[in-house]
């Protein structure tokens, strides 16, 4: 509890709050609401009534009834397997608040922009496939570090990782976007298009 007190020039008032109600207190969101809130923004980003499969999409039901979303025992997002699917627009920041996602599959829609930095925050990622879309720009240095979890958790026979058939500009982040994801740039910001099956 804290107590206030002000002072007008005819009247004195004390004012006692409740801890919740302090201004340094602030209601953070559970993990699962981080994670609704993150596919709602990629439904809306990605213009969700125009894919293929878009079964429960933004609705009230668990995400992991929606189509092409599974989950793990906890109910925590793990897979979204969206290729094919006639995704459109960039991806929002918020896919970086999917904490347990293991396979992030995006391949051959007409997704544009950049590729947000926040995917390189993914440490469960074992497979990244973005190949074959329109994005553009530079590849986030913070991609680098999510290519760590699919290299080492990733079997290497059968690459987890496909950036390929996009226009980046140059220069790659790091060797591994090439040696890995066949993402080749040359002095145009075109990227080779080459493409590994994930």
């Amino acid at each position: 509890m804290s107590r206030y007190s002000f002072c007008l020039p005819w009247l004195l008032v004390t004012v006692t709050l409740p801890s919740s109600v302090e201004s340094d207190s602030i209601e953070t969101a559970s993990p699962l609401d981080l994670e609704r809130s993150a596919l709602i923004e990629l439904g809306e980003a990605t213009n969700v009534k125009t894919w293929v499969r878009n079964g429960n999409w933004l609705s009230n039901k668990s995400v992991c009834d929606w189509d092409l979303v599974g989950c793990d025992g906890d109910g925590r997002v793990k897979l979204l397997t969206l290729d094919f699917n006639n995704l459109t627009g960039g991806l929002p920041t918020s896919l970086g608040n999917l904490a347990r996602l293991q396979d992030l599959d995006l391949e051959f829609n007409a997704l544009t922009g950049v590729v947000p930095s926040s995917l390189g925050g993914l440490k469960s990622l074992v497979q990244l496939g973005l190949g074959h879309n329109q994005f553009s720009g530079l590849l986030p240095e913070e991609l680098c570090s999510a290519l760590i979890g699919v290299t080492q958790n990733g079997n290497l026979a059968m690459p987890g990782c496909d950036l390929s058939g996009n226009s980046y500009s140059c220069p790659l982040p790091c060797p591994e976007l090439t040696a890995l994801c066949n993402a080749k740039c040359d002095a145009d910001g075109k990227v080779s298009d080459r493409h590994v099956l994930v």
